[in-house]
């Protein structure tokens, strides 16, 4: 590879990552929702906040055509794999019929500043902070009960949550449930492997 090109790779790379960096630390916000007609709904909501969560500030992305509507968590997969950029692309659609609250959990996205203490991301607390939200949710927006869907590792806390809090939830939705690490990565290794012999392609081994 020419030193031109490895220039161009290594300052395309580091602008992605400045961009990740400035979008994570920047307030941000987030369109208003607009009907048909291209007014906003006066019912409607659009909003980048951050709560305070665990002892720390965390950011939550909250979006729905109506906020008499019911409210929807969203758990994020990862650890650490933010959707805030791109939640309104893939499930815009769900705004119609929910107030959709994407949010970073610790560690993530914009629940990630300077002084982190990555020793606090333990199993126990993202599960206590997923508790602490639902109840700030369930008052902000006078709700008994929300919905819950948990996204691959957010799947882990969405299953014990509804286990804890069933009374907290109208109903879980797992998307790619986890349901054991340690046989699924066996699994997947075991299937590489596979799909490495077939190919006859050793130095990928």
């Amino acid at each position: 590879m020419s030193i031109a090109k490895s220039g161009i790779i290594i300052g395309a790379a580091t602008l992605v990552v400045l961009f990740i960096f400035f979008w994570a630390l920047s307030p941000g916000s987030t369109p208003a929702i607009k009907d048909e007609q291209g007014n906003v709904p006066a019912d409607s909501i659009a909003s980048l906040d951050k709560v305070d969560i665990g002892g720390m500030d965390q950011s939550i992305l909250v979006r729905g055509k109506d906020v008499s509507n019911p409210v929807l968590l969203w758990l994020h997969g990862g650890p650490g794999a933010a959707q805030m950029p791109i939640a309104r692309h893939f499930n815009g659609a769900l705004e119609e019929h929910f107030i959709v609250v994407h949010w970073d959990q610790r560690g993530a996205g914009k629940s990630n500043p300077f002084g982190f203490e990555e020793q606090t991301m333990t199993f126990e607390q993202f599960v206590d902070d997923a508790h602490q939200m639902t109840q700030y949710l369930k008052k902000r927006f006078n709700k008994d009960k929300i919905y819950l869907v948990g996204h691959s590792w957010g799947s882990q806390m969405g299953i014990m949550l509804a286990h804890l809090y069933p009374d907290d939830y109208y109903a879980y939705v797992a998307v790619s449930q986890v349901v054991d690490d340690n046989a699924g990565a066996e699994i997947a290794y075991k299937w590489l492997m596979e799909e490495i012999k077939k190919k006859g392609n050793n130095k990928d081994r």
